[in-house]
């Protein structure tokens, strides 16, 4: 953003896009004529048990090995009546006779583009007159 008014693109969404999209063609043109290498994808991390370990010491959870690294899952009950009968008089009803599960993410990024990892899923459903969660 050499040469431009920062306060005017710090105002101005519009503006702050198109320039970066013209920063990024310049780039792809640069690295096509050969005038730059194209960027290596940093290393990742090495995985770290011993840090999932330690996560699911400290806070109760469960360690669960997976062919892609260490999961920790948190589960918590909670004494919840559920009250579905509403969900039946929905435009789009719902057959309370069936389980209900909630689904959220966390996630790293607050659009749907490339990059976005989710980092934290959880999952509630009720068992009788509890609640429970899985994190």
């Amino acid at each position: 953003m050499v040469g431009l008014d920062r306060d005017v693109l710090d105002g101005n969404p519009l503006a702050a896009a198109q320039v970066r999209r013209a920063r990024l063609a310049r780039l792809r043109a640069e690295v096509d004529a050969g005038l730059r290498p194209p960027s290596a994808r940093p290393p990742s991390a090495p995985l770290r048990a011993d840090r999932a370990e330690a996560l699911a010491r400290d806070t109760g959870g469960t360690l669960l090995e997976t062919s892609q690294r260490p999961v920790v899952v948190l589960e918590s009950r909670e004494h919840l009546a559920a009250d579905l009968d509403g969900l039946g008089m929905l435009p789009e009803p719902v057959d309370t006779t069936r389980p209900l599960v909630l689904f959220d993410t966390e996630t790293t990024a607050l659009g749907t583009g490339t990059g976005t990892l989710p980092f934290l899923v959880g999952v509630g459903t009720w068992q009788g007159s509890q609640f429970v969660t899985c994190l």
